[in-house]
């Protein structure tokens, strides 16, 4: 049995005990624009911990500014973020998560260093395409004006016809 501190009462008491007796966790992969979270709950073999109900999420910035916050019911897992939709193509991001349970008692999760990778399809956007037609449509132009200029230079000279050349008069 737990020995609690003199100083809790009630529902403190409970929650410093789940605190003891849990492990929250939270794990990231990246799948295209997408970040997938999903989380887990383990508890001690004595634990009397309630359920859980809800999961807050906050994704901070390296300057410490909150970019994303969103709470979700515990059993929505996983949750896909459209990182794509924050500006987060290239960045890192600092994932901090806690799970609440159904008595308000909240338990940390550590927090997750996150490292949304550059890819080329996210930041291929239409400018992109219509800057290569002007340089595509302009090398092209300049390819037939060089070909133009060439013939007018030099035009090619006619060639007499095989049967023109020999005397035919005998």
């Amino acid at each position: 049995m737990h020995a609690s501190p003199p100083d809790c009462s009630g529902l403190d008491c409970q929650c410093q005990a789940q605190k003891r007796a849990s492990n929250f966790s939270v794990y990231t992969r990246m799948e295209g624009q997408h970040m997938v979270v999903n989380w887990d709950l383990e508890l001690s073999a004595n634990s009397a911990s309630t359920e859980p109900s809800l999961v807050k999420l906050s994704l901070d910035d390296p300057l410490r500014r909150n970019v994303l916050t969103k709470a979700v019911p515990w059993h929505e897992r996983p949750l896909l973020l459209n990182v794509a939709q924050i500006d987060a193509v290239g960045a890192s991001f600092t994932l901090r998560s806690t799970m609440v349970d159904a008595n308000g008692c909240e338990l940390n999760a550590l927090p997750l260093s996150v490292l949304v990778p550059a890819s080329s399809s996210s930041q291929f956007h239409p400018i992109h395409l219509v800057m290569l037609a002007v340089v595509l449509i302009g090398l092209g132009g300049l390819l037939c004006g060089c070909i133009m200029l060439k013939r007018k230079q030099n035009p090619r000279r006619i060639k007499k016809n095989w049967r023109a050349g020999q005397d035919t008069a005998k």
